[in-house]
């Protein structure tokens, strides 16, 4: 079986410093052995800035599969536990891959039709290199357009170079298309290669970053255009496979949302698959959204019209689209090529094990999982030097002067993957390294392979944990949540759950639901299953730190407001958001909060101490966040009477005192609503009146969210049972659920195996039952913790019914029926009941 790449290459340029050591090094080898420094002109001088060329494009595709057969291929099999610093970087069987690259130093000149790409490195603190930020410095076109693409080469696993007239069974034939040459060449060779036969087995993939879409720029741009894509095109298999980063698609002109749920964007892309906005598609197109997750779209385009089938999705649940990168300083070009790498090597094992590729769910989790997982070490690990003391390896000597270049590298560490088990744990005592430098849950890297590791239906639970390593998880979508745009994932998700009841109370023993992918997201100390509650935590999160981070803005404030039942933990939310803050966002606001209760105030003079408070926060470089509670009370007669007191503050950055007026500066104002539990109940209130500008208000907010509670918002609805046998309802159970097992980790501990957060609660079913089922709880989330911490828990290692206070107690929190449910006696009704 053999893989062949064709398609455009780059040079990349990568200009960086070095330490003093290192240039003198560089000089010291440059001298011949019999005449002395060849250069006396720069004899005093020391050069510490070096340029690193390296071939991109098709040819890194050919070197990461290179190097991802030789990590995972038959020599490692001895050593499972080989660790990845024994090796030296991208040390493949293919040396004919080396060759290439010193061609390229040696004879620069002879490399002029090639598109050269130039970036700034920056050295970090573990050693490894990266791009700096802004590091692009440009690119210069080849000199002559007029040359054909040619194939790199022909790559098998035991580099034999087979290159035949026939058609091959089980070829992959790779491609990359830079929008350089390839996608304008007419390849007349495509067909008797590949081969028309309904027989041929060959795979075909192609990674892009510019599709052609509809829209109004290219709307009648003509197909012939691209003569590379109508050739693929008209070949009938339906075995190609599209890879393009969400981000190229945005670029081209297809809004896709970013940076909020995981589903909206999913859903932006099917809608714009189905309604033909990108010319070329095939039966199977992947989609990354940069180092957080990536879709395999399977689309069935035998008809007039293209409808998706089914999306596999993997994703991080806790981050959005851009969070990964985020975390490093700096980034890394030729990411994309890496995770093309690895999905087209795990391809070919699989085809070489089983002759056939079917892409299910279950094979586009495997190649989804170690692919991104690739593609993330790519930023992880940065360029790494061949070798840490010498930076330059010898090419030959010719003349006596030895010629050499700067070796700059991605690291074969980016194909490795967790050791399985802690070979640490195994050695004798004394040879162990201690727990503070390698932690028992933590794991050195080891090449396994993937396909041995992960493939197939009794490696699951080892790739479930490879992706639980990672942060990641895997779901598949069917066409009943695709074509719902408003459809909440996890009433797709509970609707599976076999046993209701049981599901909630096993989340809340062991912090997940049996045989369920349940996406739940973290957001600092929130945690939620909403769709609506992740986008707006968000997108505050986005506006804040732009808004904290950007010194070009001026110092209006920003508005926010947040709504909720009592109890829903309103503050708790808008606390949670500030904690994930990072670098300058974070230590701008960090002790600069300010909180005011308006329902105690009743004069518009007493908030006037509250912006000096502010604007003294900004004389000290900080930016304030003012919280008031409660700004939608009444004062007297008069309904929502604060809110025509905020418009001047909100809209000119400036707050009157007396007779003076005041700048406040660049601040946070942050409303918690009291009265009105959500924005469209405050929306509705705030117009109905025009006398308390409320309309005016309304436009000087940038952003709002609706904090679940407990329970449907409207009392009336716990008197309608029907309505607790829909299936919305249950996000209900859940949250008490989540909400429950974070209470008793925050107030007992003890009660968690090891008393870690992820370990097993000790209580009782019934107990946890009656949490679930309490069909009203007075003081929302904060009742469910009076109860716990009224309970007798300190002596006891479980949570069961006697620990509980008596009923006529429980009364000031919870209904009679909890005691009742709580010691497995029957009841009279229970949420639940009505839920289902």
């Amino acid at each position: 079986m053999t893989i062949r790449i064709y398609g455009d290459v780059a040079i990349d340029n990568y200009e960086y410093e070095f330490t003093e050591d290192f240039s003198s090094e560089y000089w010291n080898n440059l001298k011949t052995d019999n005449e002395g420094f060849p250069y006396p002109a720069l004899i005093n001088r020391t050069p510490n800035r070096f340029v690193a060329r390296h071939f991109g494009g098709a040819y890194l595709l050919e070197r990461g599969i290179a190097m991802a057969l030789t990590v995972w291929g038959k020599d490692f099999e001895k050593d499972k536990n080989q660790i990845i610093t024994n090796l030296k970087p991208w040390k493949t069987h293919f040396n004919s891959l080396k060759g290439i690259r010193e061609r390229l130093t040696k004879e620069p000149g002879n490399f002029f039709n090639f598109l050269n790409i130039y970036y700034r490195l920056t050295k970090n603190e573990d050693g490894s290199y990266r791009i700096k930020n802004n590091g692009y410095s440009g690119f210069t076109l080849p000199n002559s357009r007029n040359i054909n693409c040619q194939f790199i080469k022909h790559l098998d696993y035991k580099e034999e170079i087979n290159i035949c007239d026939g058609i091959l069974p089980h070829n992959i034939f790779l491609f990359n298309d830079c929008a350089t040459e390839l996608r304008n060449q007419n390849i007349d060779s495509i067909n008797k290669l590949i081969g028309n036969d309904e027989n041929n087995n060959s795979w075909i993939i192609i990674k892009t970053n510019d599709l052609p879409v509809a829209h109004a720029k290219n709307l009648e741009t003509s197909s012939s255009e691209l003569p590379f894509y109508n050739t693929i095109f008209a070949l009938e298999t339906d075995r190609k496979i599209f890879i393009i980063d969400a981000q190229d698609l945005r670029r081209a002109g297809l809004p896709i949302t970013r940076s909020l749920s995981w589903g909206r964007p999913i859903k932006d892309i099917v809608q714009h698959i189905e309604n033909k906005k990108i010319k070329y598609l095939p039966n199977y197109f992947i989609i990354t959204f940069d180092y957080d997750a990536s879709a395999l779209f399977h689309l069935d385009n035998s008809g007039d019209n293209i409808t998706v089938k089914e999306v596999s999705l993997l994703f991080s649940v806790n981050r959005s689209e851009g969070e990964f990168q985020a975390g490093f300083e700096g980034s890394m070009p030729g990411a994309q090529s890496i995770f093309t790498s690895a999905l087209t090597a795990s391809i070919y094992q699989i085809l070489q094990e089983n002759q056939s590729l079917k892409l299910d769910s279950e094979e586009a989790e495997f190649l989804l999982t170690y692919s991104l997982i690739a593609k993330q070490r790519v930023l992880k690990c940065g360029f790494s030097p061949v070798n840490t003391k010498n930076m330059f390896e010898a090419i030959s000597q010719e003349n006596d002067i030895k010629s050499q270049f700067t070796n700059l590298t991605f690291h074969e560490s980016v194909f490795a993957l967790p050791a399985q088990k802690n070979t640490n744990n195994e050695k004798k005592e004394e040879e162990r390294l201690a727990d503070s430098i390698m932690p028992p849950d933590k794991q050195p890297d080891v090449f396994d392979n993937p396909y041995v590791r992960g493939y197939g239906e009794n490696k699951r639970s080892q790739l479930r944990k490879d992706q639980e390593r990672y942060g990641l998880t895997f779901l598949k979508f069917k066409k009943n949540w695709l074509q719902d745009p408003e459809k909440e994932l996890f009433d797709v998700l509970s609707a599976d759950f076999e046993n209701a009841d049981k599901a909630y109370i096993d989340y809340v023993r062991s912090g997940k639901i049996k045989d369920s992918s349940l996406p739940l997201c973290n957001i600092g100390k929130i945690k939620t299953i909403s769709r609506k509650e992740i986008e707006s935590l968000r997108a505050i999160r986005r506006l804040i730190k732009s808004y904290v981070a950007d010194g070009r803005r001026g110092p209006t404030p920003i508005g926010l407001a947040v709504f909720g039942p009592p109890g829903a933990g309103k503050g708790f939310t808008v606390k949670s958001v500030f904690a994930t803050f990072q670098g300058r966002a974070k230590e701008l606001t960090t002790d600069s909060s300010i909180e005011c209760n308006l329902a105690g105030l009743s004069n518009p003079e007493d908030i006037t101490p509250f912006f000096h408070q502010a604007r003294d926060f900004g004389l000290r470089g900080k930016v304030p966040v003012l919280f008031f509670d409660e700004f939608d009370c009444s004062v007297g007669n008069e309904k929502l009477f604060w809110l025509k007191r905020f418009l001047a503050p909100l809209q000119d950055g400036a707050f009157s005192s007396g007779h003076m007026t005041h700048p406040i500066g660049k601040s946070i104002f942050i409303f918690a609503g009291g009265t009105t539990h959500s924005f469209e109940k405050f929306k509705e209130a705030a117009e109905s009146d025009p006398a308390t500008k409320g309309t005016d208000f309304l436009s000087r907010l940038q952003a709002h969210i609706d904090v679940q509670g407990l329970a449907p918002p409207e009392e009336e609805h716990f008197k309608n049972w029907e309505l607790f046998k829909k299936p919305e309802a249950r996000k209900f159970a859940m949250k008490r659920a989540i909400v429950l097992r974070d209470l008793l980790y925050l107030r007992a501990k003890h009660l968690f195996s090891g008393e870690e957060q992820d370990g097993k609660a000790n209580i009782d079913e019934n107990v946890a039952a009656a949490f679930i089922h309490e069909q009203g709880y007075v003081h929302g989330v904060r009742s469910m913790e009076a109860v716990i911490r009224m309970s007798a828990l300190d002596d006891t290692d479980r949570f069961s019914a006697e620990c509980l206070p008596t009923a006529q107690q429980l009364k000031m929190h919870v209904s009679e029926d909890f005691h009742a449910h709580a010691f497995g006696k029957p009841i009279r009704r229970g949420i639940l009941e009505r839920f289902w």
